[in-house]
């Protein structure tokens, strides 16, 4: 999981000292979505830089795009934890549309989730745009 250039630097760094040959790393670039504890946003000048980085890296390769909103925590109805989950889906597809943007045949994992959002998921459905899989994570069901 990344979130900056610097992580790729050293991806290559390592590779570099390899003996032998080293298959691209598939990583997750980790997007802020209200959390405001590690990632990016959606909106930072640095996302498209980092994925141009990662993209023409002879280490690494963009797998997808993860977020985790701790702050769903907070939620005390199904509604408020529908409407974090549905913020965290808008930032991921958000941010996998400049790594996707016309090159169809590219699969993206989206990857979003946390308890409070895992039990509401099903507000989901048809939500992705095509060529994306979504895969959920959460700590406790």
């Amino acid at each position: 999981m990344v979130d900056s250039e610097q992580q790729i630097d050293l991806l290559e760094a390592y590779a570099a000292k390899s003996s032998s040959p080293v298959v691209p790393w598939p990583v997750f670039i980790k997007i802020d979505v209200g959390s405001q504890r590690a990632g990016m946003t959606t909106h930072s000048p640095s996302l498209p830089r980092l994925i141009q980085r990662i993209e023409s890296s002879s280490a690494a390769t963009v797998y997808g795009f993860y977020c985790h909103a701790g702050h769903s925590y907070a939620c005390r109805t199904e509604d408020a934890a529908a409407a974090v989950l549905q913020t965290e889906v808008e930032g991921v597809v958000e941010a996998a549309k400049v790594l996707v943007d016309g090159k169809n045949d590219r699969r993206i994992v989206v990857s979003v989730g946390s308890t409070p959002t895992a039990h509401v998921v099903k507000r989901l459905q048809g939500a992705l745009p095509e060529g994306m899989e979504l895969e959920l994570h959460a700590g406790t069901l």
